[in-house]
């Protein structure tokens, strides 16, 4: 009861703190009526307190009514702004989440067309060869644990079991047995059995299928196939023995004669089954050898990562500081099991021209190189690439090319446009020039810096548009460490300022 009390008191005196300014008009009203009207004579004396009573009553009423109507359409409308504002967010929260779960989607999407295009990718290299390297069966397990992740169980099963008939069937040592036409047609039998799994799980299952259609196209192409003779024993040989060294030997010069590049300073010696090529004393080298199931020839320049960046963007293939390599896929040589590289390259001359040429092509880049590399190492001895820090030093590779072009001396120098310095060979003019240019490629800042150093360097002929040169020495007259001499000199007063 004296909870009820005290929750009644409490709304009470609510009620009249927030209707006081009304309580206070109304009282001054009824004061102001009675102290105008009782002077005028309106009423008699007998019912002047009545009448005045009643319409104080009312005045009081019509107030009180229209506040109340007043308050009651105020809290309808903030209760409605409040409901639209509460609407309005849940509608933002449920867009923001469908969106999250769209982007969700999408990328789930995108992941599992990667996976499923990324396995039969590697399924593909796995068998070509006919044979599967135990590289090649662990790569093919992380495969199928990858689209597990994205793949209804179901599904995973009937992946498994086409990717195990795949490999029976083209990797096994009874396939060799069984007729072309026959592993053709139930490999496209397989492969379309992958594909449709790959399918339902990109897209569902309301995209229309036809097995028979599909087994009918997998006859198609194992007839097609069938008509046409494989020439892969031709390429192929089947080895008749492992060489020895008088055999290497002479395989060697039947490579060299085919090699426009290749000088009595290029020595080839047998490595297991495949060989080394190196210049006695030099840096650069060529290696053909076996690695991830499959034959490789390796370029490389120890300690010259600017060598084995190019030779990736002209050739492809794979870098690893300063060594470059890639399988060799021409003629046949993917497929070589391992062990039996040389006995193919001596009895087959297809495979040797495309050996032949691979050497030709990467002698002639370790040359082009080799210049330049040169000149890096002089500069090291004579101290110049330590003792001056703000200085880069690196081989340029033409962008389009990627041939090697020039030795670049690069100063950290912001006041002159970033200036550095190309030494190269002109062949066709027999001489060796050091070129001063900059960053900002504006001629401004090379004629600034020209004037700072004046009486220490000076250039009296331009190359290639505004490029100064700063020194020209003849090929024949120079070396190594005289041209790293010059080039150390023009560094010493340029790094002064």
């Amino acid at each position: 009861m004296e909870n009820e009390k005290d929750t009644k008191s409490k709304s009470t005196k609510g009620w009249i703190r927030e209707n006081f300014s009304i309580l206070i008009s109304l009282a001054l009203v009824v004061v102001m009526l009675f102290t105008v009207v009782s002077p005028l004579g309106l009423f008699t004396t007998h019912d002047a307190p009545f009448q005045l009573l009643a319409a104080c009553l009312g005045a009081i009423v019509t107030v009180l009514i229209t506040s109340l109507l007043l308050k009651s359409q105020a809290k309808q409308q903030q209760e409605l702004q409040t409901s639209q504002n509460e609407a309005q967010t849940k509608l933002q929260e449920q867009m923001a989440k469908n969106e999250l779960i769209r982007e969700r989607e999408t990328k789930i999407y995108e992941e599992k067309l990667h996976i499923y295009k990324e396995y039969l990718e590697k399924l593909c290299v796995a068998v070509k060869d006919r044979q599967l390297s135990n590289e090649e069966k662990i790569q093919l397990q992380f495969q199928t644990a990858y689209i597990t992740m994205h793949t209804k169980d179901p599904h995973v099963k009937i992946i498994s079991n086409s990717t195990s008939k795949i490999l029976k069937l083209l990797c096994s040592k009874s396939s060799s047995a069984v007729r072309s036409k026959i592993i053709a047609e139930e490999l496209q039998i397989q492969l379309f059995t992958l594909v449709r799994c790959f399918e339902e799980e990109l897209y569902g299952e309301s995209k229309e299928k036809n097995d028979n259609l599909r087994k009918e196209a997998a006859k198609i192409y194992a007839e097609a196939f069938d008509s046409f003779e494989s020439e892969e024993n031709d390429v192929l040989a089947t080895p008749i023995s492992i060489p020895n060294e008088a055999n290497f030997e002479e395989l060697a010069s039947q490579l060299k004669e085919l090699c426009s590049n290749w000088n009595d300073d290029w020595l080839m010696k047998m490595q297991g089954d495949g060989f080394r090529m190196q210049r006695e004393g030099k840096i650069g080298a060529i290696e053909v050898g076996f690695w991830e199931g499959h034959y490789y020839i390796q370029a490389e320049y120890e300690g010259f990562s600017d060598f084995a960046k190019a030779l990736k963007r002209k050739y492809g293939g794979r870098r690893s500081y300063g060594t470059w390599w890639c399988h060799i896929t021409e003629n046949g040589f993917y497929a070589i099991k391992q062990g039996e590289m040389l006995a193919n390259l001596t009895q087959n001359e297809s495979m040797q021209k495309t050996m032949s040429n691979w050497i030709d092509i990467l002698i002639k880049d370790i040359d082009s190189f080799e210049q330049y590399a040169n000149w890096w190492q002089a500069l090291k001895s004579e101290g110049t690439i330590d003792n001056y820090s703000k200085w880069n030093y690196w081989i340029w590779a033409d962008e389009d090319t990627n041939e090697f072009m020039c030795l670049v001396c690069d100063f950290d120098n912001a006041e002159f446009g970033w200036p550095f310095l190309d030494t190269y060979k002109i062949e066709e003019e027999n001489r060796i020039v050091i070129v001063l240019w900059n960053r900002e490629d504006k001629e401004e800042y090379t004629t600034k810096l020209l004037d700072r150093l004046k009486g220490e360097i000076s250039s009296s002929e331009n190359i290639e548009g505004n490029r100064r040169v700063l020194c020209s020495m003849p090929i024949i007259d120079s070396n190594d460490q005289l041209v790293a001499k010059e080039i150390n000199r023009i560094i010493g007063c340029i790094n002064k300022i």
